[in-house]
């Protein structure tokens, strides 16, 4: 269900907990980690308003923790390779608002990292990217009039 007004929903989860390794983008969520991120897809698809899509990181653990909350949705999961730990959430936000424009989509989730997930959030809600902490598995509801740095609220967050 998407928001009834102009709003946009947006949904902000960092991916499950995961195993170490090298390299980076290889590496897998943990049995708990995919626990976590099941039980907050069945949080998310029992709420009142839901994202209509999702785009992930395609790092496996970010891909990974999509996959499962897509399961609890029924909702396909897009690749989204400017959403990974070490990208911009500034340039990310600006490609965010292109797409979401183009495809006119009101209501998205994203999977992604620290501290990319951190620094988008703060962006959407403060206008600086110094990153607002996120545990794993962690999923917050943001709404906002425009994809804009310090146009967003937070609405709900959802944990393990």
């Amino acid at each position: 269900m998407d928001s009834q007004d102009d709003s946009l929903d947006i949904f902000l989860m960092r991916h499950g907990q995961a195993a170490s390794g090298n390299p980076d983008h290889l590496r897998e969520l943990t049995p708990r980690g995919r626990e976590e991120s099941r039980a907050v897809g069945r949080l998310l698809a029992a709420a009142d308003t839901r994202p209509a899509v999702i785009w992930s990181s395609p790092f496996r653990r970010a891909k990974q923790t999509a996959l499962i909350i897509a399961e609890e949705l029924y909702l396909p999961v897009t690749d989204c390779e400017f959403i990974t730990p070490d990208d911009d959430p500034t340039e990310a936000l600006e490609k965010l608002g292109e797409l979401s424009r183009e495809s006119g989509i009101r209501s998205l989730l994203l999977v992604s990292h620290m501290p990319f997930i951190g620094g988008l959030t703060s962006l959407l809600t403060e206008g600086h990217t110094y990153g607002s902490p996120y545990g794993t598995s962690e999923l917050r509801w943001l709404t906002s009039g425009v994809w804009a740095s310090r146009c967003a609220s937070q609405q709900k967050r959802w944990l393990a």
